[in-house]
């Protein structure tokens, strides 16, 4: 079950990081520069925060993983077929 959860995490961080790369691209093209005060300020994205996204949105999963996990492993499975009838 953790690692189902890992999985699905990691499979939604590697569509999510192409996806994000081109609405930074098309927000960068049509907004581009605007100042506040002047001051500029250009949004973008960087690699390093693409890389980033992905050890996150695992370490995402893990985490919303364990709880079932946890509590899974904590059953009787012969009880639990026991129960059925």
């Amino acid at each position: 079950m953790l690692y189902e959860s890992a999985l699905i995490s990691l499979a939604g961080g590697l569509a999510a990081v192409p996806v994000l790369w081109a609405g930074f691209k098309i927000y960068g093209a049509v907004v581009g520069q605007f100042t506040i005060e002047g001051v500029g300020i250009t949004f973008g994205i960087e690699p390093w925060m693409l890389a980033l996204a992905l050890p996150v949105s695992a370490l995402a999963g893990v985490a919303g993983g364990v709880i079932p996990a946890f509590l899974s492993s904590r059953w009787n499975i012969v009880d639990c077929f026991r129960a059925v009838d």
